[in-house]
């Protein structure tokens, strides 16, 4: 049996904590990842739909993400959320992926 590990970069993650402004996400090889600020601003339920295609690089599942009930937002869908006007909740959940 051959050793498929050693042709594999080993990476260690680290823990999640606070920086002050920036919210580190996780240490990969020693190196931070940040992710963004938290929006305040309000963003559209299209803009919000968007944003999961681009993380999820997939529509369908970007469409059942928008549509399933989420514990950070208080079981609400995102898409209920962002026709209520709080849309950035639902992104600041999907930009953290984008820091990965």
């Amino acid at each position: 049996m051959t050793d498929v590990a050693k042709n594999n970069r080993h990476i260690t993650v680290g823990d999640t904590f606070n920086t002050g402004d920036r919210l580190l996400v996780l240490t990969v090889n020693g190196q931070p990842v940040y992710a963004e600020p938290p929006l305040h601003e309000p963003i559209s339920e299209d803009d919000l739909r968007a944003l999961a295609v681009r993380v999820t690089r997939d529509e369908a599942v970007a469409e059942a993400w928008l549509d399933r009930a989420n514990l950070d937002l208080c079981n609400r869908t995102p898409r209920e959320v962002a026709r209520a006007g709080q849309g950035h909740l639902a992104a600041n959940i999907l930009r953290c992926f984008l820091a990965l």
